[in-house]
C-alpha cells in the first residue's frame, strides 16, 4: 500500500514523542489521525496545518467513542501515553483493545521498565511501571508490536527552577546540574523532537517482524498459570528475572498461542552525568559543573503523583545506581572506563550472564544515523528553548535572567 494511503492512529499528539512522529510520517506522505488533549497551544496549531493530519480533542479516559474516532480507518499506530491524561494503565488497555478490533497492522508503544520484577530491593517507579503493565497487555492480546524505550531526553534540560534537569546558572555565570545519577554512571539519551519521529517512521517501514531475530520478548499465556492480575495481567507466564522471558532464535519452541513482540532501546548516546555537563560546557563555552545530590530539589509545584515518581528516582538511581534499562535484553555496560561507580542491585541472574551484548545505541543509530547529539542539541535547540522560556543569558553571559 502507497504511503499517502496508509493512516496512522496517534495519542497525546502534542507531546515531545508523537509530535515528532507526526512531523515525519506527514512529510513523507502518510495521513495522520492524532488525538489531542487541547487544540489550543503552539504546537497543536503547528500540527493541524501539517498535510494529511487531523486532530481530535478531548480526554481519553473512558472515551471509548473518541478512541474509536482515533482509530477509524487507521492501519498502524503510534501510542504514548501520558500520566496528566489519567489513568494510563485503563487508557492503555482501552487503546490496545481498539486496536485490536480495528485488526491494526503495527502497534508501535512507548513503553518503560518496571524495576521492581528485576530485583526486590529496587522500587517500581509509578510513572513508568503502568507502562510496562500495558505493554504486557499487548501481548496478552496478540497484536502485531513493536514497543520502544525512550532513553533520557536531551530537551529535558532547562534553567528554569524544575527538578531532576535543571541546568541552573549561577551568579557568577556558571552552570549547575543537580541529580542523583551516579557521576560515571552511563545513561542513555536522545533528542525527542529531533529524532524520535524518523526512527519510528523507520520501524514502520520495517514492519513488526523486522526485529524477530535479533532481540525480542516473548509472552506465552495458559489457561492453568496465572500472574498477580492487579500488576502484570492475568494468564501471563513469565520466567526470567521475575517477569520478562528473553528468546533469540528459539521461534520453533514457541507454541501457537505465544506472540513475539520486538522491543528497541530510543537512545542515540550512552553518556555519564559528568560527560553531559562536559558536552554543555563545550556548547556553551562556560563552565559546567554535576553535583550528585541523593535527593531532588522541588523548588515549584509538580503535576500530581509526580513526587511519588521522583522518590522512587532517589531511591532507584541514587542509592542502588540501578541500570536505566534493566534486564538482558537491554544489557550494556553503564560504567565509564576508570570509575569506581558499581550497580549495587544486580539481581544474581544478571550477574551471571557471559554473553556479550552490543551497544545499547546500536539498534537506534540503524535506524536513523543523523540523530542529535547532546552536544548538537545545548549549542543549537537550547539556546532557543531557552530565549522562548524569556531567559536572556545568551546575551549576558554573565547572569541567568
Amino acid at each position: 500500500m502507497p504511503n499517502r494511503l496508509k493512516t496512522i492512529a496517534i495519542v497525546n499528539g502534542t507531546g515531545r514523542q508523537a509530535a515528532s512522529v507526526i512531523r515525519a510520517v506527514a512529510a513523507v506522505g502518510y495521513a495522520v489521525r492524532a488525538h489531542v488533549h487541547s487544540l489550543k497551544g503552539l504546537v497543536a496549531e503547528e500540527l493541524a496545518d501539517l498535510p494529511n493530519v487531523r486532530l481530535f480533542e478531548g480526554p481519553l479516559l473512558n472515551n471509548q467513542v473518541l478512541i474509536d474516532t482515533v482509530f477509524e480507518g487507521a492501519q498502524i499506530a503510534f501510542i504514548n501515553t501520558n500520566p496528566l491524561g489519567g489513568d494510563e494503565i485503563k487508557i492503555g488497555k482501552a487503546l490496545a483493545n481498539a486496536a485490536k478490533k480495528r485488526n491494526i497492522q503495527h502497534f508501535i508503544y512507548s513503553s518503560m521498565p518496571d524495576h521492581s520484577i528485576h530485583n526486590p530491593r529496587w522500587p517500581a517507579l509509578p510513572q513508568w511501571a503502568c507502562k510496562f503493565t500495558v505493554e504486557n497487555y499487548i501481548r496478552q492480546l496478540g497484536l502485531p508490536a513493536t514497543f520502544v524505550y525512550a532513553g533520557i531526553y536531551n530537551n529535558n534540560f532547562t534553567s528554569l527552577p524544575y527538578p531532576l534537569f535543571c541546568m541552573d546558572f549561577k551568579d557568577d555565570g556558571t552552570l549547575e546540574w543537580r541529580a542523583p545519577f551516579h557521576p560515571d554512571t552511563k545513561l542513555p539519551w536522545l533528542d525527542a523532537e529531533h529524532d524520535v519521529g524518523p526512527a519510528v517512521l523507520q520501524i514502520f517501514k520495517d514492519g513488526p517482524g523486522k526485529w524477530n531475530g535479533h532481540r525480542y520478548v516473548t509472552a506465552s499465556f495458559s489457561s492453568t498459570t496465572t500472574l498477580d492480575p492487579g500488576s502484570h495481567g492475568v494468564g501471563l507466564i513469565i520466567t526470567i528475572f521475575d517477569g520478562i522471558k528473553v528468546v533469540s532464535n528459539m521461534s520453533k519452541e514457541l507454541g501457537s498461542n505465544s506472540w513475539i513482540c520486538s522491543r528497541i532501546a530510543l537512545a542515540f548516546e550512552m553518556l555519564t552525568p559528568l560527560q553531559v555537563c562536559q558536552a554543555f560546557e563545550k556548547a556553551l563555552d562556560r563552565p559546567c559543573k554535576y553535583v550528585f545530590s541523593k535527593r531532588i530539589e522541588i523548588k515549584v509545584p509538580i503535576p500530581n503523583g509526580y513526587r511519588e515518581q521522583l522518590a522512587g528516582i532517589e531511591i532507584l538511581f541514587g542509592e542502588y545506581n540501578a541500570p536505566y534499562f534493566p534486564g538482558p535484553d537491554f544489557e550494556y555496560d553503564t560504567r565509564r572506563k576508570g570509575s569506581n561507580d558499581t550497580i549495587t542491585g544486580k539481581s544474581s541472574t544478571e550477574a551471571s550472564r557471559k554473553t556479550k551484548a552490543g551497544k545499547l545505541t546500536d539498534e537506534a543509530r540503524s535506524l536513523w544515523p543523523p540523530y542529535r547529539s547532546i552536544y548538537e542539541y545545548a549549542k543549537e535547540a537550547f539556546v532557543i528553548e531557552e530565549e522562548a522560556n524569556g531567559k536572556t543569558w545568551m546575551i549576558d553571559k554573565s547572569v541567568s535572567t
